[in-house]
């Protein structure tokens, strides 16, 4: 059977994952990020992902982003990695 056209289809929006970040709590040089997403299916049905942590933080005129992970110590996990000297944020 042939696979129907574009044409034939409704307008649909482009499926895109979509973020929602929850806290912004300051710490040291910038600030630790909780980030949820949700990605919705072909089907129509959504799929949540995460927390995950980030640290946000300027390295001279640009913002960076460092990924932290699935963690339930954020802080704990971002000393660990600046000891390790991983990332941009290994600096400050």
């Amino acid at each position: 059977m042939a696979r129907p056209g574009p044409s034939s289809s409704p307008a649909r929006a482009p499926l895109r994952p979509s973020r929602k970040s929850w806290e912004y709590p300051p710490y040291k040089d910038g600030h630790l990020q909780l980030e949820l997403r949700r990605y919705v299916r072909r089907d129509g049905s959504a799929c949540d992902r995460g927390p995950y942590w980030y640290f946000q933080f300027h390295e001279g005129v640009k913002r960076k982003k460092l990924y932290l992970g699935k963690t339930d110590n954020p802080k704990g996990e971002f000393e660990r990695r600046c000891k390790a000297g991983s990332g941009g944020a290994g600096q400050l």
